[in-house]
């Protein structure tokens, strides 16, 4: 009987122990609490509403752990033990409506890219690449060999046995691991056209091929593979010392020149189309300007990323008979001029 009295004893003992060691993993987590701050100064342009922060374990090659937030100064995590590459950018994928994101998995090929868009007017050219829309602002930074230790991990759990005052949060008991300081990636770009017998143009509309089709987040830059980009909305300056010559003028946004861009001209296509005057006439002019890019730089502006192209048409417009008798008039946007052709989209 006493020989059953200690072995009731004993189990209840190691109950006991076994439901207080459950207690104590409880409230020691495995893992610590960490903070990654971000600084928004340097992204030019607005302010975002949101951001999306990225961590990678083990050296970027872990599972990735997205967290979409409408805090932009911080982001908070718990992460166990490991070394973590992290990306941060403005605004969440769901809010962008000109961009997509792929290979976001894993940090070598988190990207990017433009999504593509359809014309009543341009055929794709397999050397140019597809038409895509003009992205909107992004901002990218990149923090990499973040680590989290066994004595974050530890530090954590003795704030949480300790039962923090109630004016403390957990921000205030993370611990630093990075800082994020965002850049905008997306370069503009400025086409100006001169042309003599500017009086003869009634509207133009213009493809760009050759550039890049979005941006490696974790890698730091453009992809290699190419795009094209349509420029159907122009502006007009007549010269004021000879009307008989002005220039177009058009700005489209994109990720700039693709990766192992070696400045070549053929790299690079720009054909221009004009409609003249007599409402019938059509003119092509194609250019080949992978040598012709400059890049605008501002002193007091140092981060902006500005590209422009300024070409001159060889040869004068014709003079034609406006439509209708009446003087014609520049157009700015794209008239629903010329044969309608089917865009035929590699993807």
């Amino acid at each position: 009987m006493k020989r059953i009295l200690s072995i009731l004893i004993l189990a209840m003992v190691a109950f006991a122990q076994s439901c207080e060691h459950k207690d104590l993993c409880y409230h020691h987590p495995h893992t610590a609490n960490v903070r990654l701050d971000v600084d928004w100064s340097d992204f030019e342009k607005e302010t975002p509403t949101g951001m999306t922060v990225i961590m990678y374990p083990n050296n970027g090659k872990g599972e990735a752990i997205t967290q979409h937030t409408n805090i932009i100064e911080y982001a908070l995590f718990s992460l166990p033990v490991d070394t973590y590459h992290s990306i941060a950018y403005n605004q969440s994928p769901s809010e962008y409506g000109s961009l997509s994101f792929r290979g976001m998995e894993r940090y070598e090929t988190a990207e990017v890219y433009a999504n593509p868009t359809t014309s009543r007017w341009y055929v794709t050219r397999e050397e140019s690449g597809r038409a895509v829309t003009d992205p909107e602002w992004v901002g990218v930074d990149q923090v990499e060999g973040a680590v989290v230790t066994q004595d974050m991990v530890n530090r954590t759990s003795e704030i949480t046995l300790s039962q923090m005052n109630a004016s403390q949060t957990r921000v205030d008991n993370s611990f630093l691991i990075g800082e994020h300081k965002p850049l905008n990636i997306i370069y503009t770009i400025t086409v100006k056209v001169h042309i003599e017998g500017i009086y003869n143009l009634r509207s133009a509309r213009a493809s760009l091929g050759g550039l890049a089709e979005g941006y490696f987040l974790g890698q730091n830059r453009a992809s290699s593979s190419r795009v094209t980009h349509l420029l159907e909305e122009w502006s007009l300056d007549i010269n004021p010392d000879d009307p008989t010559k002005g220039t177009i003028t058009a700005q489209i946004t994109s990720f700039g020149l693709p990766y192992g861009h070696q400045g070549m001209a053929k790299e690079n296509e720009f054909i221009l189309s004009v409609l003249l005057v007599d409402n019938k006439t059509i003119l092509d002019f194609p250019f080949d300007v992978g040598d012709k890019f400059k890049m605008n730089v501002e002193e007091d502006v140092k981060l902006s990323l500005e590209l422009s192209l300024e070409l001159t048409l060889d040869e004068s417009l014709p003079d034609v008979q406006p439509e209708g008798g009446s003087d014609g008039g520049f157009n700015a946007t794209v008239d629903d001029w010329g044969e309608e052709e089917d865009v035929d989209v590699s993807m």
